[in-house]
């Protein structure tokens, strides 16, 4: 049941985003109905109903604490950052890129472990900032889209990724060959040295 209407209310629902039918913004929806869905604020127009963030004012929470979006900045800072808080300059951009996201789906993507390991050691400098370090991680489609959202966002090189992974596989099959002749016969064939 929702707090704010006092009607059900699906986990659908509860992450679900729509511009409000009350004040046209892009918010997610609180209330209304799925023709004429309604933000916090529309839902219950009286701001003492709701709690505010304690870091940006905010006042459509029902609890005390941080919003999602502080929350999600909190989290960024502390994986992007250089131990005191600040996010190193080259990783900037992908800050404010994922911090301009849906607070909710960028948390649920960084509560991965995988995701938020290579964020930790990309803003601690213990992992370089480059394909080749993402190259060398196990495939996985988390890590996949990192590297969409490095190169998107310019802080990685834009590269031809089919090409990157067939020369990947290559020297895979290669290497896995204990033939010689063999070793040589394809490094011919894929232009390998």
């Amino acid at each position: 049941m929702a707090k704010a209407t006092g009607k059900p209310w699906c986990r659908a629902c509860q992450n679900r985003w729509a511009r409000c039918a009350g004040c046209d913004q892009l918010r997610p929806v609180r209330g209304g109905s799925a023709k004429r869905p309604l933000c916090a604020t529309c839902t219950r127009p009286d701001p003492s109903f709701w709690k505010a963030c304690p870091s940006c004012g905010d006042t459509t929470k029902l609890t005390a604490g941080p919003c999602a979006g502080c929350a999600l900045r909190q989290r960024l800072r502390e994986l992007l950052g250089n131990g005191a808080g600040a996010v190193r300059p080259e990783l900037a951009a992908l800050f404010e890129s994922l911090a301009a996201q849906r607070p909710a789906s960028v948390l649920d993507w960084l509560a991965g472990d995988s995701v938020a390991a290579v964020l930790a050691g990309l803003g601690s400098g213990r992992l370089a900032l480059t394909h080749g370090t993402l190259d060398d991680l196990p495939p996985a489609k988390p890590i996949e889209h990192l590297r969409a959202v490095l190169v998107a966002t310019g802080t990685l090189a834009q590269r031809d990724e089919q090409m990157a992974r067939l020369e990947r596989w290559a020297v895979a099959t290669i290497a896995a060959r204990s033939d010689l002749d063999e070793q040589w016969l394809l490094r011919r064939y894929t232009g390998r040295p």
